[in-house]
């Protein structure tokens, strides 16, 4: 699985290629064994300032998607949060939406809307809401 988070804006955000970011809890599809839930690490590519206006970042490998890396979601999510971990900074998501890419070309890529549109230090964190196959790629929310 890999991660794509599109910034609209970053006001006062650290602008530094080490930063602090988003984070995940993921709740997946219901299998035989229930469901399959995980935790990202920080998304923060090294080298790359990852959330500035206008960017889109591409999160994989087991580094930063930690507990998600190769977990089974059966190419679902049907929950879960976004958490915003900078001391600073007002982080809004391009279409009030967070992206998954999963692996297979024959994959749609998957979207989840935000039950709200910025995340600051004062308000870090969101649900992810809406989740659904979003092939054309033009999901609004």
């Amino acid at each position: 699985m890999e991660v794509v988070v599109s910034t609209d804006s970053c006001k006062d955000c650290q602008g530094t290629k080490v930063e602090d970011g988003v984070r995940l809890h993921i709740v997946g599809g219901e299998g035989l064994n229930g469901q399959v839930v995980c935790d990202t690490n920080n998304l923060d590519n090294k080298g790359e300032v990852d959330y500035k206006d206008m960017h889109i970042a591409m999160f994989n490998g087991q580094e930063l998607v930690g507990q998600c890396y190769k977990a089974n979601l059966l190419s679902q999510i049907t929950d879960g949060t976004i958490t915003w971990t900078a001391s600073q900074g007002e982080w809004t998501p391009a279409r009030k939406l967070i992206q998954f890419e999963w692996s297979g070309d024959s994959r749609c890529t998957y979207a989840c809307c935000l039950s709200r549109a910025t995340l600051s230090p004062d308000n870090p964190t969101a649900n992810l809401v809406d989740c659904s196959n979003d092939c054309s790629n033009t999901k609004t929310c």
